[in-house]
């Protein structure tokens, strides 16, 4: 695994006024894998070469005249 699999973010506190209290100032080294990290399909999909997609069947609706 790449070494951005092990960065823990640092954070800070933001203005009492802004919508995020706390923010992502950087990122350090960490000896344990990132805990958003564990999910490998969420940014890793499989990638499939035999299957057929679809034509589609989509049909534009026609504009309606503009009603006065």
């Amino acid at each position: 695994m790449s070494d951005s699999h092990f960065q823990k973010p640092t954070m800070v506190a933001g203005a009492k006024n802004e919508p995020q209290r706390w923010k992502v100032k950087g990122y350090e080294k960490s000896d344990e894998m990132a805990p958003g990290r564990f999910n490998c399909t969420m940014c890793h999909a499989a990638q499939a070469t035999n299957v057929r997609t679809p034509k589609s069947t989509f049909v534009r609706k026609k504009k309606e005249p503009a009603k006065k």
